[in-house]
């Protein structure tokens, strides 16, 4: 079974999609991640059992080309068209800006 988990603070909102979703191997997927809010935010992160796969750290001067910038949104999207055994696991999607300290939605199974 899956459990979504979500945790909302101040003037940004971050969306995983799907929130929670159960694949079997060789269907299609296409994960996104953004964060979007009145201030834009400065920070996004997608990670995969605990692993970064890409980071958008602009404080840091760590942005991944594979993340978009459009307005005060940040997102990243990946799509494969066969799950196989190494896409398995838990994704987490971070988003911040100034006015937040942490925004986070979870895909746990």
């Amino acid at each position: 079974s899956s459990d979504l988990s979500l945790v909302i603070t101040k003037d940004i909102v971050v969306d995983f999609t799907p929130s929670s979703r159960e694949v079997d191997y060789g269907q299609s997927v296409s994960l996104r991640c953004s964060a979007e809010g009145g201030r834009a935010p400065h920070f996004l992160s997608v990670k995969r059992e605990g692993v970064t796969l890409v980071e958008y750290d602009k404080e840091n001067n760590r942005i991944s080309s594979k993340i978009t910038v459009k307005g005060h949104e940040l997102s990243f999207t990946k799509s494969t068209s066969s799950i196989v055994y190494s896409d398995d696991g838990e994704y987490d999607c971070t988003g911040k800006n100034r006015a937040t300290l942490k925004n986070e939605i979870e895909i746990m199974k």
